[in-house]
């Protein structure tokens, strides 16, 4: 539930107060690329992705702790690899998800699992918690499931969010990461805060736009 209705609402007029998303275009061009090749199966495309988006949201999947001694080209001889062997169940969880009407309400089991299979594989790469990587590679072939995660983000949500027992143990699945899972219901809860106080139904990037405040 929205713990505090005034605070809220003062973010959300902020929001609304800003006509424009200022990346929207450097986005518009991650959206293109993940839409006209989204799939894993070509390892210089599946590299490139990874590249591009790590590196525009500040989640750079070469910051790892297994970094020392390696001396190949980690992007096509180590993550290449990892993401084509998760291809096939990657692409078949991404095509279900994006078939799916309002995916964030109707499929969230799926994403949230989704989300727990792709951050194993880059734990797999790089012994650390890609959380945040994770979330915003799914976003972009994804644009209307996966909420956009990130340290400052999840602080936000959990300020205008309070999460009871009951909604984080809803979903039962074991196959789910319990940070992301409670950002990801904070994020449905403002977006039907949203709905229920400005009738105006918020995408994922417009929730991260509310959360960020500066965007």
């Amino acid at each position: 539930m929205i713990r505090d209705i005034a605070s809220f609402t003062n973010r959300m007029d902020s929001f609304l107060a800003r006509s424009r998303d200022r990346w929207q275009y450097g986005n518009g061009i991650l959206y293109r690329m993940c839409r006209e090749d989204p799939k894993h199966d070509d390892p210089d495309v599946a590299a490139a992705k990874v590249w591009l988006i790590g590196r525009s949201y500040a989640a750079a999947i070469e910051r790892r702790k297994n970094a020392d001694g390696f001396s190949g080209d980690f992007y096509h001889d180590v993550v290449a690899p990892k993401m084509t062997s998760i291809s096939n169940e990657l692409d078949s969880r991404l095509e279900k998800i994006n078939a799916t009407e309002c995916p964030d309400e109707n499929a969230a089991d799926l994403i949230l699992s989704t989300h727990h299979l792709l951050m194993k594989a880059f734990y797999e790469i790089t012994g650390l918690e890609k959380r945040s990587l994770a979330a915003k590679y799914l976003h972009f072939h994804c644009p209307a499931a996966f909420y956009i995660y990130d340290s400052i983000a999840s602080r936000e949500a959990r300020k205008l969010v309070s999460l009871d027992r009951g909604e984080s143990e809803s979903f039962r699945i074991e196959d789910v990461d319990p940070e992301y899972r409670d950002f990801f219901l904070r994020c449905l809860e403002i977006k039907a805060a949203t709905l229920e106080l400005y009738g105006r139904e918020l995408t994922p990037r417009e929730v991260d736009r509310v959360l960020l405040g500066n965007t």
